[in-house]
């Protein structure tokens, strides 16, 4: 517990949030790939038919922590066998292959987005110059956090006086990994400018893992130590499913805990042409409307309190792994509630 801001900036988001690979989907040849970003996307393929073996995708962006000097390739290759350093704590020279961590010192509010991406065997096929149809298999993994406000931001935090009162509005966190199996069709018809399109997505879905925290209203907030605050007002829900949390287990294995629905749909309007010869084309997509309910080993708890509290300190030290998450959920609903 030694940077208790960054311990809440992993557990505070407000919605799932997720970037779209808008390089793979966007043009004609794209295919399959382009109805995950508007469901008419396959509409201006030229090409009758199209197939995805496999593909995966992976994003990753914040703007509370950087390293300095790399890149994902060199990350991918040598993190494993480096140190890192945080500026804060430096007090010799750092060793030539090691990596360097800062934070970001400006007025913003912080945010962190995650994704995992993997599509695969799926399809797609028009039907004359009107219909498409596909179908696509994917899983995805997404954690984000959102409009973390920048009184928690380490340096920020850091260098506030102890016992200093602030607010701290509503935060939320969510994070969340699960399979899809799709339906895609799509209708194109001819106007006096050129073509309109309408498509729509349906896909089952299956929920292998999740996570949420949030706490509504405001929270009185002080800081007591450095890895120690003291609260009033505290009204907080979070839930995670368990089917993974295995001491001394280095395999993830899936399971289903849940299962929903979800649809996307999609218009399109072309202008100059109604294939690939258009002058241009517009489209608008409303993606990802849909829920997974989670009922196999999953838990839903709620904290709720006016009274102060004292929250952290060295009493988390004890927990080590994610298998031991329900007895950090024990302790931090004693200590919020005695």
């Amino acid at each position: 517990m030694k940077y208790i801001p960054i311990i809440i900036f992993v557990l505070f988001a407000q919605i799932l949030f997720a970037q779209e690979q808008l390089g793979l989907r966007l043009e004609n040849y794209s295919g399959i790939n382009s109805v995950l970003l508007n469901p008419t996307g396959n509409l201006t393929n030229p090409l009758q038919w199209d197939v995805n073996i496999a593909s995966a995708a992976f994003f990753v962006e914040n703007n509370y922590v950087f390293i300095e000097n790399t890149n994902t390739f060199d990350l991918l290759s040598n993190a494993s066998e480096s140190e890192f350093y945080a500026v804060p704590d430096l007090e010799t020279q750092v060793p030539p292959n090691a990596y360097i961590v800062d934070f970001f010192n400006d007025d913003k509010k912080r945010f962190g987005i995650s994704q995992i991406d993997i599509m695969g065997p799926s399809f797609a096929y028009r039907i004359g110059e009107q219909h498409s149809i596909g179908l696509f298999t994917r899983a995805r993994m997404m954690a984000s956090t959102q409009g973390l406000p920048n009184e928690l931001s380490y340096y920020p935090y850091n260098s506030r006086a102890f016992l200093e009162n602030f607010q701290l509005g509503p935060l939320g966190m969510a994070a969340m990994s699960w399979s899809e199996l799709g339906l895609n069709y799509a209708f194109k018809t001819p106007t006096n400018s050129g073509a309109f399109g309408i498509g729509i997505n349906a896909r089952l879905l299956t929920g292998y893992e999740a996570a949420f925290f949030q706490h509504t209203g405001t929270v009185q907030y002080a800081k007591n130590t450095q890895n120690s605050a003291i609260v009033q007002g505290v009204f907080a829900e979070f839930g995670y499913t368990s089917s993974n949390l295995v001491a001394n287990s280095n395999d993830v294995e899936l399971q289903k805990n849940g299962k929903g629905f979800a649809f996307d749909i999609g218009l399109l309007n072309i202008i100059g042409g109604e294939a690939d010869d258009y002058t241009f084309k517009i489209g608008l997509s409303l993606l990802d409307v849909g829920f997974i309910n989670f009922n196999e080993n999953a838990s839903s708890h709620l904290v709720q309190t006016d009274s102060t509290k004292l929250l952290g300190g060295n009493a988390y030290d004890q927990f080590i792994g994610l298998e031991e998450l329900d007895g950090i959920a024990q302790l931090f609903s004693t200590q919020a509630l005695d």
